[in-house]
């Protein structure tokens, strides 16, 4: 495991990306609207407890879509929808970046 200050160091450089600070302030802007921030909370919160039930994958994805149908509106709002391409933005940057690392890990083993 890599020691913790390095993880902090990784974590705070992170963090320090475009895609990050545009995901940070997207989410805080919606969470400071009453509404939406009161939706997305809840959304949130029942789509992470689906994740956390210990059902089969087919009943898992049953329970999403009908979720993700139940907040199809929600979800179509134009700060949803840019919220959302940011996050996803957010999540591909990390994992390049994990692809990347593994890569330079195959290169020490193969020296």
């Amino acid at each position: 495991m890599i020691p913790k200050p390095q993880l902090h160091e990784l974590a705070k450089a992170l963090r320090a990306t475009p895609e990050y600070t545009q995901m940070a302030q997207l989410r805080a802007q919606l969470l400071s609207d009453p509404q939406l921030g009161r939706q997305m909370q809840a959304f949130e919160r029942e789509h992470a407890q689906l994740l956390a039930l210990d059902l089969p994958e087919e009943q898992i994805n049953k329970r999403l879509k009908t979720l993700y149908e139940t907040n199809k509106a929600f979800l179509d709002t134009p700060q949803i929808k840019q919220y959302s391409n940011a996050t996803q933005s957010y999540h591909n940057m990390i994992a390049q970046s994990i692809g990347y690392l593994n890569d330079l890990l195959d290169m020490r083993q193969k020296i």
